[in-house]
């Protein structure tokens, strides 16, 4: 959930051009906690479990947190493993032909 703040602004940020944001949950997760935590922290993506692991599969996830950018074609344009690196998508985006945009948030500090 430490990434929620960025994920957000990012998401915010880019929202006009199209771009859209999921959070993808391991299964096993609690949709509720995930939903309501999320909500508290402000973050407004939507939010679904992949209760039986095959987006994890299908993208080989192997840890968590994960981030995988995928372009409007479907192909896999960027990943990450570990908390998000904001400039790092930004770079994505902008190979994408999306104009950069400033990205402000506050560093997550709530009790997890």
């Amino acid at each position: 959930m430490r990434e929620l703040p960025a994920l957000e602004a990012i998401g915010q940020a880019y929202e006009d051009d199209g771009f859209v944001l999921i959070g993808i949950n391991s299964f096993g997760d609690d949709l509720d906690w995930i939903r309501e935590t999320a909500a508290r922290r402000g973050a407004t993506f939507s939010n679904v479990i992949d209760d039986a692991g095959t987006v994890a599969k299908a993208y080989g996830v192997t840890g968590i947190p994960r981030t995988i950018l995928i372009a409007p074609d479907g192909k896999v344009v960027g990943d990450w493993l570990g908390y998000i690196d904001v400039e790092a998508v930004q770079a994505r985006l902008a190979a994408l032909g999306l104009e950069q945009r400033p990205i402000e948030f506050a560093e997550d500090t709530a009790p997890r």
